[in-house]
């Protein structure tokens, strides 16, 4: 399907309006009305009607065309083509008209059909040559935005009551950041960054070896700025606590970043300095949504999008640097109208505004001149728009959500790229005249990825399983920095040990196969097998059962400080006891009663009872001491130990928290994942300095590099 852009302005050709008396008088008669154009008049039963000029002009330019329909856009460049007026203005001429002529539930001389305009729904006669216009017109492309909208809000579902006009510009600004469905690959296309993770807005530096771009990692909250070094491949977190981060875009002198962090009722314009993370400055503050933003052509100033207040519409508006100033550019609008986009042109001659229209799906861009701040040029567009941007001084670039469209300022000729349907682009920015980067979303299949101790801090994330590799677990082989992985094949488990692109083929079984824990000298491997407790031998890949069907096991076993024995939980007649396998002489002896789980360090033990209650039991006092704190009996859940630190992971219902305690019970670190995201089960390696945590499948994006014509055909547009 095609879309309509209609150029209007002074000083071309469209701006001569068509309906200025013609050199031959006309007169049109329809029903009990006639229009004289030579007077200027129009006459019921031959009764002079009075009549605003405007609403005239609309009356005759109907006439004239009175065997289609016209749009909107037509009636701007045509009716109202000596002034910039907004569509609203357009609609309460028609419905004036509609007065006159006697407009009433049952009838109505004036047609409207969503999509294709207005016409006269009567047989309509003309006594003079009639003047033909030249024009405009298209189909008009149907493209909403409503569910990506709906999914957005969710983001501010803690956020309170949300203002209409604060609704409509977030549906506007964001309304892509949540909905994701599978891609379909494109050729020609290379990713710029390995980064798991959903993002929503990225930008390049002038020689485009630099990008920033709003991320937000797996499980984490809001969206943070990230930034990416695409020779090395470094990437940096430059905002932890950020609300969200919706904009991106390097400063005009490429020392800065600047971006919006988004909070329904207190949104932001920041600015950071790259060489100097600790270095962010608040440009602009007290704004109830902040949508767009674009810094002069000499960087002197910024103009921004935003809604003041909860009472407000979305307004364009400029600060000065220097004076540290806030002006408005642009009028407040109708209920629900947002100005919610700004974008300078490379030479800084004009700013173009994209302006949302009150309950309708079209979208107004008009072109300012910086210099004077007049209007030079309007466009329409039949949908919401995800990036607008400008290709060099003569061109612009509109995505929405199913094309691009390239635009000419001058003469307004149009060329279209169809986008696949399941593309799902989101952001676009030119780098040259045939590549763009560009953000595509996707739904991503689990990942695991490894993260440092003792903050479970997924910025120094590292993805060491991927979607398509059908690993169901994954841990740490000892000290010697290979991994296991549990490989699903259908009903067939296959237990894989990996070095680099290594991998040795361990055991494969079509019984229940989960992972417990692995020797501290690497020769033996913990395992459930069925639910009975199980050493696979490394060099051998002999397995042995130490435990029988005759007892309740908590499968819980781990290796003992040493690695020579088997510590596990069972209940023999209703009492829990802590056996210990001994792997020298396959005997097993008791430990302790009244407790399912434990973990041996050193000179300790700890102890979890049936309450999950923790105590610990020191080898020199022959003692066992309760704790201050319990541990949680959620499923999936895991507990470790060491010499400085317990760590455990919990589930509420709603998020996987993974907490480290010091001995004593003192907090050193918490980390909060929402639950749909992070799976509670983790592992941690020997030097207890990584943990490998298990993703959902979850929504994601990549940052590419793709060439014109990868994007799709292009579709010169009539």
């Amino acid at each position: 399907m095609s879309n309509t852009v209609v150029v209007q302005g002074k000083g071309t050709e469209s701006s001569q309006t068509d309906v200025e008396h013609a050199a031959t008088p006309e007169t049109f008669s329809f029903e009990q009305f006639t229009v004289d154009t030579q007077r200027n008049l129009l006459l019921e039963h031959n009764q002079e009607v009075a009549i605003e000029p405007k609403v005239f002009d609309l009356l005759v330019f109907l006439c004239r065309n009175a065997d289609r329909y016209v749009l909107i856009n037509e009636l701007h460049e045509k009716v109202w083509a000596d002034r910039v007026v907004s569509d609203a203005a357009v609609r309460r001429a028609i419905s004036k008209l509609r007065t006159l002529l006697g407009e009433t539930d049952n009838h109505s001389l004036i047609k409207s059909m969503h999509k294709r305009g207005y016409k006269l729904d009567c047989t309509v006669s003309h006594h003079a040559q009639t003047h033909s216009p030249n024009g405009n017109t298209a189909s008009v492309l149907h493209a909403g935005i409503t569910s990506r909208a709906r999914s957005f809000l969710t983001v501010f579902r803690h956020a309170g009551r949300i203002p209409s006009s604060a609704l409509v510009i977030a549906m506007l600004l964001l309304g892509a950041i949540l909905f994701y469905s599978l891609q379909t690959a494109v050729p020609s296309q290379t990713k710029l960054i390995n980064f798991s993770g959903e993002k929503i807005s990225a930008s390049a530096n002038d020689d485009a070896s630099e990008i920033v771009f709003a991320g937000k990692l797996i499980g984490e909250q809001g969206f943070q700025l990230f930034h990416a070094n695409l020779e090395n491949q470094n990437i940096r977190q430059l905002t932890q606590n950020a609300n969200n981060v919706t904009e991106v875009k390097f400063s005009r002198d490429q020392q800065n970043i600047i971006f919006i962090d988004l909070s329904l009722g207190g949104s932001k314009i920041l600015s950071k300095n790259i060489s100097n993370d600790a270095e962010t400055t608040t440009l602009v503050e007290g704004f109830s949504i902040v949508s767009d933003f674009d810094e002069s052509h000499d960087g002197s100033g910024l103009y921004f999008a935003a809604v003041k207040d909860a009472q407000g519409t979305g307004q364009v508006y400029y600060l000065d640097y220097t004076s540290g100033n806030i002006e408005a550019i642009t009028f407040a609008h109708d209920t629900n109208s947002n100005d919610y986009r700004v974008d300078v042109s490379p030479n800084g001659d004009y700013l173009l505004v994209t302006t949302s229209m009150s309950g309708l799906e079209e979208h107004v861009l008009s072109l300012f001149n910086t210099r004077n701040r007049a209007i030079v040029k309007r466009f329409f567009h039949s949908s919401g728009l995800y990036e607008v941007t400008w290709l060099n001084n003569e061109e612009i670039m509109l995505l929405d959500s199913t094309e691009i469209v390239k635009v000419e300022i001058e003469g307004a000729a149009q060329t279209s790229i169809a986008l696949n349907k399941d593309s799902n682009t989101i952001d676009i920015e030119p780098l040259s005249r045939d590549e763009y980067m560009v953000v595509r979303n996707s739904l991503s299949d689990s990942y695991f990825i490894e993260v440092s101790l003792p903050s479970f801090d997924t910025a120094t994330q590292k993805i060491i399983a991927t979607p398509g590799d059908s690993v169901d677990e994954v841990r740490y082989l000892g000290q010697s920095g290979e991994l296991l992985y549990v490989v699903k094949d259908g009903a067939r488990s296959e237990l894989v040990r990996r070095e680099g692109k290594e991998q040795v083929s361990l055991l494969q079984t079509t019984m229940n196969l989960s992972l417990l824990d692995v020797a501290p000298q690497n020769d033996f491997i913990l395992l459930t097998l069925d639910g009975l407790l199980a050493l696979l031998e490394v060099d051998t890949n002999n397995v042995k059962y130490i435990t029988t069907g005759g007892h309740m096991i908590a499968h819980d076993g781990v290796f003992n400080a040493n690695g020579d024995g088997v510590i596990y939980g069972v209940k023999e007649q209703g009492i829990w006891k802590i056996k210990e396998y001994q792997l020298d002489n396959q005997k097993t002896v008791d430990l302790f009663s009244d407790f399912r789980a434990a973990r041996q360090v050193k000179d300790k033990v700890f102890l979890l009872n049936e309450n999950y209650e923790l105590s610990v039991f020191d080898h020199k006092s022959k003692t066992i001491k309760a704790l201050p704190f319990s541990l949680p009996s959620a499923e999936n859940t895991n507990w470790y130990a060491d010499n400085r630190y317990i760590y455990f992971s919990d589930f509420d219902g709603r998020d996987a928290h993974f907490n480290v305690l010091d001995h004593n019970g003192e907090r050193i670190s918490e980390k909060t994942f929402n639950a749909s995201s992070i799976s509670a089960s983790f592992d941690i390696d020997e030097r207890r300095n990584k943990a490998i945590l298990k993703s959902w499948p979850y929504s994601e994006a990549e940052i590419l590099l793709v060439d014109a014509a990868a994007l799709s055909s292009v579709n010169p547009k009539h």
